[in-house]
């Protein structure tokens, strides 16, 4: 492997363990009132060894919704390519572009006119389909239509997902899609049922498209404009960062995704396929090779430019630890000095080599760096572990509270967690930072899914449980707002964004 690349996917891991673990998350919305927006007095008090009064942290929305909801109107990918710097990558990953680029968009699915449901059939969906859904056990979902795939017609497949938009659900296809999806995810892919090769026809259309989706929004983000975006405050670093932080996540999902369609086209259930239809055919022929080397190409770029920032991040920071007496701006400074800086001196003393972003090739760039946050570091003293140590553990909490694992409706995580480190660490996470309801106000609907995790876990250590039909779940959960995560880093300190 080349040192280029292992300075990236060094990177491209760090930017995981720096940020979070939170694949897919939005930008958190600002809370309407002030007093969630602010870093807790006694939490303060603690790191400062004094009781200051803390000001308020000023929310700023973010400039653009850097992902968007499974409910949103699907829209066209984009067909250009992300502006090169002036280094081209390398000559694979630019041949794998191009390819890609010189497809024909293909409509998502060929227009078929619903069919007009059976009560039984609506009945299925009403009763038994929202029901696997709500519960978010993939396996449900599967064995309940992989069966039946084969004797629906077109139009019976639109009128069930035309009842299921009304029903406010995924469709169809995107409902058994992230089913393998997510169980491939936890290496459970073997447990689903067999799939036809209609339900593959199926499943890698959908791939395609999100792919295609994912790509779009990461190239469209402000970081990745030309010339790069010269933040103002810690908190606009903070919100570019993150975005990144989103997008890189979601080019790592869409990389799995590419890896899963190129699995499936080359199954054996595809090579078999009898009757396939011609719309069949092509997307059996699409080449997820290609795509994923487009995908690699798309999150190389996001990540150097990412480092871009960090080293302007570090240089704002040195700047406010100097001149700023304010405990809130201070505490900010050293937690991003702190993280940026081990990060990019690891980055850079680790690997050497040509990078794509010419300004990263610079003759001592990365002494430059090292000097930056030496001073930083020296300058903030113990604030930088007091604030890795107080954001850590917002994280953490976050996972604990919101993380929903792919077994018993959210409440454990894989079997494998037993024995298996990486096994623990991945867990569907919200997309957007839920907002707690009382549970005795709205128990049928409640947010979180579960009141407190440890009254149902704690006492199944060893698995020996069982649950019935009708206690599969305590709440109506909207699996749409959520997204898997596969990222398994040893240690965790994410970005302050999301806790404030």
């Amino acid at each position: 492997m080349s040192r280029p690349r292992l300075v990236l996917l060094l990177l491209a891991a760090a930017s995981v363990v720096c940020l979070g673990d939170m694949r897919g998350d939005d930008p958190p919305a600002p809370a309407k009132s002030g007093a969630s927006s602010q870093v807790p007095a006694r939490l303060l008090k603690a790191v400062s060894g004094k009781g200051a009064k803390v000001p308020a942290v000023a929310s700023k929305p973010a400039a653009e919704k850097v992902a968007k909801k499974e409910t949103a109107t699907k829209e066209p990918a984009e067909t250009s390519e992300a502006k090169e710097d002036a280094k081209a990558p390398a000559e694979p990953e630019e041949k794998a572009q191009r390819a890609v680029g010189e497809e024909k968009a293909e409509a998502k699915n060929p227009e078929v006119k619903a069919a007009k449901l059976t009560p039984k059939q609506i009945a299925f969906v009403k009763n038994e389909l929202i029901p696997a859904y709500q519960s978010g056990e993939p396996l449900s979902i599967l064995r309940l239509v992989s069966g039946q795939l084969a004797r629906w017609s077109d139009p019976q497949v639109a009128g069930i997902n035309q009842l299921l938009t009304e029903l406010k659900a995924p469709t169809l296809d995107k409902l058994i899609t992230d089913a393998r999806m997510n169980l491939a995810r936890v290496g459970m892919a073997e447990k689903g049922p067999e799939a036809s090769a209609r339900e593959a026809a199926i499943v890698l259309r959908e791939i395609k498209w999100q792919i295609e989706e994912m790509l779009t929004v990461a190239q469209g983000i402000e970081l990745m404009k030309d010339p790069l975006p010269k933040p103002k405050n810690l908190m606009e670093f903070r919100d570019l960062l993150w975005a990144a932080h989103v997008q890189n996540n979601q080019l790592i999902n869409a990389d799995s995704l590419a890896s899963q369609g190129n699995l499936i086209a080359q199954s054996k259930i595809v090579a078999k396929a009898k009757n396939a239809t011609a719309a069949d055919k092509a997307i059996f022929a699409t080449k997820f090779a290609d795509i994923s080397a487009k995908i690699r190409a798309v999150n190389r770029d996001l990540n150097e430019r990412g480092v871009e920032l960090r080293v302007e991040r570090i240089k704002f920071a040195n700047k406010v630890l100097a001149e700023s007496k304010d405990l809130k701006e201070r505490f900010f400074a050293a937690y991003a000095v702190g993280i940026d800086g081990e990060l990019l001196k690891q980055g850079f003393k680790e690997f050497a080599g040509t990078l794509v972003r010419p300004s990263l090739n610079t003759p001592g760039y990365a002494e430059a760096v090292t000097s930056d946050v030496e001073r930083g570091q020296k300058a903030a003293g113990d604030l930088v572990k007091k604030s890795q140590l107080l954001f850590a553990g917002m994280h953490w909490w976050r996972r604990g509270r919101y993380g929903r694992g792919p077994e018993l409706s959210g409440l454990l995580k894989s079997k494998a967690a037993q024995t298996d480190l990486a096994a623990q660490i991945p867990l569907i996470m919200p997309k957007e930072s839920p907002i707690p309801i009382d549970p005795a106000k709205n128990p049928q609907n409640q947010i979180p899914d579960f009141d407190r995790r440890h009254h149902y876990t704690w006492a199944w250590q060893t698995r020996q449980f069982s649950v019935s039909n009708g206690s599969s779940s305590s709440s109506q959960s909207s699996i749409s707002q959520n997204v898997a995560t596969s990222s398994i880093p040893m240690s965790m300190t994410p970005d302050f964004k999301g806790f404030l």
